[in-house]
């Protein structure tokens, strides 16, 4: 301590290395790698075998990609009738942009994957479900050879009920789901299904070991997405419809059946001029001058509901469908080598 009140400056020795020091440490341990590269290249051959063995054993798959788009815009030139169904209570659907998530996540549940999955195609000549075809393509039966639930060779027989079925059916459907959409432990999902945020048009796919499998099942997935979305989407109106037609067949007959009492009654009275038989013979003209106007009525309500159904219907276009041969996608073996070597050297480098 300084009694004068000064402070001496104290030097603290630091472990600084300067960069020609640095270079110097590099240079002796690539040399020292070069004195081991027989130790690195040993360590490399485990990686590089791993990686050839699994490019040369994994099987090719087939993409099956469809493209299309959903139009439900309703056309021009409906700006009469559309005044007109509002008199009468019909909301004609405003044209706006389509909820392409809303689609991408019917397509992907549940009911809709395992509705295509219960239909039927021929995969390397047997026609079976395609919840089977996957089951023996993926070699489930492997996978579930020591399971207790009764899993073991199981296959399905039948398509499932709406609210499940038996509990192997039920873990079986689970598992080939799962396999069509991916979780957390699927890495590569079978399915896929996209939008272009610019064009609005969507992509949906099957991506398997097997190209029948592959092309069958798309078009199905294709077939119960648009079918189940169509009627969804005009649900409200096509009760309407139906409860209107129901309306009209049945004032219909009611009419045609007054008009044929009225001109029986004509034919059986005629030249008799009895108060009764004028009385009733009135009555009749009457109900059917009241039915013949609320017929028409009717007729026109249901011209109205028709065209509301028909502009909320939305229309399905493919734009292109997969067709065979698909060319495979295979393992590179050339990237195996490069990744097996690469990480052998890595590890090699590291151990020395």
């Amino acid at each position: 301590m300084n009694t004068e009140g000064n402070q001496n400056p104290v030097y603290i020795e630091d472990d600084e290395i300067t960069l020609k020091e640095l270079i110097l440490k590099l240079q002796e341990f690539f040399r020292e790698l070069l004195r081991n590269w027989l130790l690195i290249g040993a360590i490399s051959i485990l990686p590089l075998a791993f990686f050839l063995y699994k490019a040369f054993t994994t099987d090719p798959k087939y993409k099956a990609d469809l493209t299309f788009m959903v139009n439900e815009e309703e056309g021009g030139g409906g700006g009469g009738l559309a005044s007109l169904a509002s008199r009468f209570g019909f909301g004609i659907p405003t044209s706006g942009k389509l909820n392409m998530e809303k689609i991408i996540a019917i397509a992907k549940s549940r009911q809709i994957v395992q509705s295509a999955l219960f239909s039927k195609g021929t995969v390397k000549g047997k026609h079976d479900f395609y919840a089977n075809h996957i089951i023996r393509e993926y070699d489930y039966h492997k996978e579930w050879k020591d399971d207790t639930t009764g899993l073991v060779d199981f296959i399905f027989t039948d398509s499932l009920p709406p609210g499940g079925g038996s509990k192997p059916a039920n873990k079986a459907m689970m598992a080939i789901y799962k396999k069509m959409v991916g979780d957390k432990d699927t890495k590569e999902p079978l399915m896929s299904i996209s939008y272009g945020e610019e064009t609005n048009i969507l992509s949906l796919g099957i991506n398997s070991v097997a190209e029948e499998l592959s092309i069958g099942l798309t078009a199905v997935l294709y077939d119960k997405l648009s079918t189940f979305y169509i009627e969804k989407t005009i649900e409200p109106q096509q009760q309407t419809y139906n409860t209107l037609k129901y309306k009209v067949d049945s004032l219909k007959a009611i009419l045609q059946s007054t008009e044929g009492r009225l001109a029986g009654f004509e034919d059986t009275n005629r030249g008799l001029v009895t108060r009764s038989a004028g009385l009733t013979a009135e009555r009749l003209a009457r109900d059917k001058s009241m039915l013949t106007l609320a017929y028409g009525e009717a007729l026109k309500n249901l011209e109205v509901a028709d065209f509301s159904l028909r502009s909320a219907k939305p229309v399905f276009q493919v734009i292109d469908a997969p067709i065979s041969p698909i060319k495979p996608a295979v393992e590179s073996k050339v990237k195996a080598i490069l990744i097996g070597g690469f990480l052998g050297v890595f590890l090699g480098s590291i151990f020395v």
